[in-house]
């Protein structure tokens, strides 16, 4: 497939995709994280699985070239049905979805109705339950050093989310939980950088508390009718713990799981050698079961 980029009309506007890749191999969709941090942090994948096939990578709307404001817009079921408007405007008859962080809270939403046409998925860093997560991630936070845990409660309480001195403490907890990399990889400073409104009408400006209209999101109880094969990947300090990453894997019916136990929130950043090999063993193995 020749690489190409461009709009497609979605419900509610038009998103800017990028397709990359050589090879022949089924293309893999990507669902970046965030909510509202752009693709950019997934253009490595291309490097990685490139030559097996192509990969299709958009800005959901609301972040970084998909650019809009209107809050009504920042729906789950809006960003589920804008899955559905990309595969049909590109042709993505067959597909593997790769979700990230957020991007797996979508790609098993998106799971639960049933698409056709899905060979596999692959849920980098899971949130299957909000309530999950933010038990994770208050036990991490309690094992921060004691002067950035009084910074991150004193400004919460205040609402001063915004102010330099909780950005300053809330590094310390992302340095260790979201990216390890001394320094940060462009890709990853371009995607920040270029975050957009969707993250604070979904998530809110909390580090490891949800504020936003995901607050209830709970599928656990779900997850158990994806009869798809999937690969559930963490790193050994992700704020998506691997514990209840397993959990999650426990729960579906035809899962493997991978932990990068050299990687935070970003293994195919911090460990992109293993990334490559793991995740083309499971696309590759997927591919010859259904041949």
């Amino acid at each position: 497939m020749q690489e190409t980029e461009g709009h497609v009309e979605v419900p509610g506007g038009r998103v800017w995709y990028r397709v990359a890749g050589t090879g022949d191999g089924t293309p893999l969709l990507c669902l970046h994280g965030g909510p509202g941090v752009p693709h950019d942090v997934l253009v490595p994948l291309i490097e990685q699985l490139g030559g097996d096939r192509p990969l299709v990578l958009y800005d959901q709307l609301g972040a970084g070239r998909s650019w809009a404001t209107d809050p009504a817009l920042f729906t789950l079921e809006r960003y589920v049905a804008e899955v559905d408007a990309v595969r049909g405007a590109l042709g993505l008859d067959e597909v593997h979805v790769y979700g990230q962080s957020w991007g797996t809270m979508l790609a098993i939403a998106y799971a639960l109705t049933r698409p056709r046409g899905v060979r596999s998925y692959v849920f980098s860093s899971p949130v299957f339950s909000v309530s999950a997560y933010e038990r994770d991630a208050a036990r991490l936070r309690a094992e921060l050093p004691a002067d950035a845990q009084a910074t991150l409660a004193h400004h919460e309480r205040h609402g001063w989310t915004s102010c330099a001195e909780y950005a300053a403490a809330a590094l310390v907890y992302t340095k260790r939980h979201i990216c390890r990399l001394e320094p940060w990889p462009e890709c990853l400073e371009r995607a920040w950088a270029g975050t957009g409104p969707a993250k604070d009408v979904l998530w809110g400006s909390r580090h490891g508390r949800c504020e936003g209209t995901l607050k209830s999101f709970e599928v656990m109880d779900q997850i158990a009718s994806v009869d798809v094969p999937s690969m559930l990947i963490a790193g050994r300090f992700d704020e998506c713990t691997p514990e209840t990453t397993l959990r999650c894997a426990e729960l579906l019916p035809r899962a493997e799981v991978a932990i990068f136990e050299d990687s935070s929130h970003l293994p195919h950043l911090e460990e992109p050698g293993r990334h490559r090999q793991v995740l083309a063993g499971f696309l590759e193995r997927v591919e010859r079961a259904a041949a």
